[in-house]
């Protein structure tokens, strides 16, 4: 009896104590962290195309290292920021593919946790988690198409991934700015809507897109955490902010390259320039089908439809989920097992290659159900933080997609374009429809559950196509810290990577070479060789030759002719062009030009100028043409 006593007045044993908040995030971002190197690592050097645009992004800071100047001695099309930054990388890690990789998986990395950090707030930590993992898996590092560079380690325009992170960073500082209004927020948010202007036109426009959001939801405040002489003083820093990059680059643009204060201005406005100089290249039908213009009518209905078929699951599943919750045990069993078979169905045939065509739909229920929630609550005097962080994410993820909001796609351009537009309308069907419903406890969870299980399932499908076209990288291009992996043409059919290397075999025992013109495009090969071009120009497509370019570029050729012209195929039908040199809009000088003063030292394969064949073919100057130099 005494011991059945003492039993029972024994305490009883604590409660296992719960893991801290924050410690949740840190599982979560580790697993994305474990998640990412595992596609680094199945993608790993596996990123650059060869012979389309990244070429670039290695040849201009190479040459910056040397001494040359960005867009008086070598063409770009965008802002210097980028190009000067990785200059920078260069001069500070050395020369080489394996610098630009480390400094932007740091880059990447970031992204990813300001990415995970802004949906935190917006959407809760399950949306962070789901969304940051179609990220991830999707975006980051895939191989969808038969060119390289869509991704974010070796991205074709390094402006897209600083763009990317840029307007991370400002949500953040906005953040804030909205909660708090100190003043060093107003001044960084400044300092980041500057650096814009010195990035890409897509920055400039997600830049103002967020920034006029904030503005908005200022105004929602009535501006009660900012008056009088403090208002002033903060408007002041801000405008200070967006001024001091542009001005800081115009300085040091004259002061190192003694050009003109006009032609420095010009230069480093180039980003928003260049849109109006190259105004002409839009109507090329690559430029078409990107954007979507070539069929409006049709793409408008492929976004209603799948944007509307992805609105009425998520809202159908929601409902279900709350209604037959309210029924009971029967009714729950039958729900559970519905939802299973339509998630089974739906994830059979889906064509999740072609999910982004639902992002416009899903991101006008975004604004619509955020629209609904802040209607049903009077405006307060202290904004709250996840009304913030969801409208200027919803807002940059629209500005981002609005040069392909006719034709989304993840895939393309779409690695940077998309993703934003993406994880906002991911986090809206986890959390924003079922809150419409009001569903909740295990409803609540049944829906999450079965829709992150879908969303994942789709994610695996998209990572396994990009598996098997990596794949088939296994050709070695380049040496040393250069050295990537390209397309095995035995396997693929594909031979960009094949005849780049072939060239660049042959030029590394041409000693007497010292310049370099690829043409129509493969810059790629002067910085393997590590031999400049002539010429600022690198892509010669009939936008960069019209209005008057293609003569001034041949009068460039004749005072400063390379020592050696290298001819290797590259499709051009994207820009109209079925064979390069055809005609005088799509290279025919130029093509002269080579013919009347060089010679041919060595070939490989069909005609390079031919789109129906395949090959490469290396030119020498002539010792009898006017241009050979001649000894005094």
């Amino acid at each position: 009896m005494s011991s059945r006593r003492k039993r029972a007045a024994a305490p009883p044993l604590p409660p296992p104590a719960a893991p801290a908040p924050y410690l949740w995030d840190v599982m979560l971002l580790g697993c994305l962290g474990l998640l990412a190197v595992f596609f680094l690592n199945l993608s790993w050097r596996k990123w650059p195309d060869p012979i389309v645009d990244f070429g670039r992004e290695l040849y201009l800071p190479w040459r910056l290292t040397q001494g040359a100047v960005l867009y008086r001695d070598m063409q770009h099309v965008y802002g210097p920021f980028s190009q000067y930054f990785n200059s920078f990388v260069f001069r500070i890690a050395g020369v080489g593919l394996g610098s630009l990789i480390t400094v932007n998986i740091i880059i990447y990395a970031a992204i990813l946790g300001l990415l995970y950090y802004c949906l935190r707030a917006g959407w809760g930590r399950l949306a962070a988690f789901v969304s940051c993992v179609v990220f991830v898996s999707v975006f980051s590092f895939s191989h969808l198409v038969g060119i390289g560079n869509y991704n974010y380690i070796t991205p074709y325009s390094h402006e897209t991934t600083h763009s990317v992170l840029l307007i991370l960073l400002l949500i953040g500082t906005l953040r804030g700015v909205l909660k708090t209004g100190a003043r060093w927020q107003f001044l960084c948010a400044g300092l980041l809507a500057g650096t814009s202007v010195l990035i890409k036109p897509e920055t400039m426009l997600a830049v103002g897109a967020v920034s006029f959001g904030a503005i908005l939801l200022s105004a929602r405040q009535r501006f009660r955490t900012i008056r009088g002489a403090d208002w002033k003083t903060k408007l002041l820093l801000l405008l200070a902010g967006a001024i001091a990059p542009v001005a800081l680059a115009i300085l040091l643009f004259h002061w190192n390259t003694g050009l003109s204060w006009g032609e420095t201005v010009r230069d480093v406005n180039a980003a928003w320039l260049n849109v109006l100089a190259f105004s002409s290249a839009l109507s090329s039908p690559m430029q078409k089908a990107s954007m979507g213009t070539d069929n409006i009518g049709g793409n408008l209905l492929n976004e209603a439809m799948y944007g509307g078929l992805a609105a009425a699951f998520a809202f159908g599943s929601a409902w279900g989920c709350g209604h037959f919750a309210r029924q009971g045990q029967v009714a729950e069993g039958f729900w559970l097992l519905s939802l299973l078979a339509i998630g089974i169905v739906v994830a059979a045939y889906v064509p999740w290659l072609g999910m982004g065509t639902a992002i416009p739909g899903m991101l006008l229920c975004a604004a619509a159900l955020e629209a609904k929630r802040l209607w049903r609550r009077p405006p307060d005097p202290v904004l709250d933080d996840e009304t913030a962080v969801r409208v200027l994410l919803w807002l940059a993820g629209l500005a981002f997609l609005f040069r392909m909001i006719l034709n989304p796609r993840i895939f393309h351009y779409g690695y940077f374009q998309a993703p934003l537009g993406m994880v906002v309308s991911v986090a809206t069907l986890l959390v924003a429809v079922p809150d419409f419903f009001r569903v909740t406890g295990w409803a609540r969870k049944l829906y999450q559950g079965g829709l992150a299980a879908l969303i994942f399932w789709g994610c695996g499908v998209i990572a396994s196509q990009s598996a098997h076209i990596l794949s088939a990288q296994t050709l070695p291009v380049g040496m040393g810290d250069d050295q990537f992996l390209a397309f095995d043409p035995q396997k693929t059919g594909i031979t960009s990577g094949a005849l780049a290397e072939v060239a660049r075999q042959y030029l590394a025992t041409d000693t007497a070479a010292h310049s370099l013109l690829v043409m129509p495009e493969g810059i790629m090969l002067n910085y393997l060789t590590r031999l400049p071009s002539t010429v600022p120009n690198y892509l010669f497509d009939p936008g960069a030759l019209a209005q008057g370019r293609g003569e001034k570029l041949l009068q460039q050729l004749k005072a400063a002719p390379p020592d050696r012209v290298v001819l290797i195929s590259r499709d051009l039908r994207e820009y109209g062009v079925m064979r390069f040199g055809d005609t005088p809009e799509h290279g025919q000088a130029l093509i002269d030009f080579v013919h009347d003063n060089y010679n041919p030292v060595f070939m490989r394969g069909g005609d390079p100028l031919d789109v129906n064949q395949v090959g490469v073919a290396v030119y020498a100057l002539r010792q009898d043409s006017p241009l050979f130099p001649r000894k005094p």
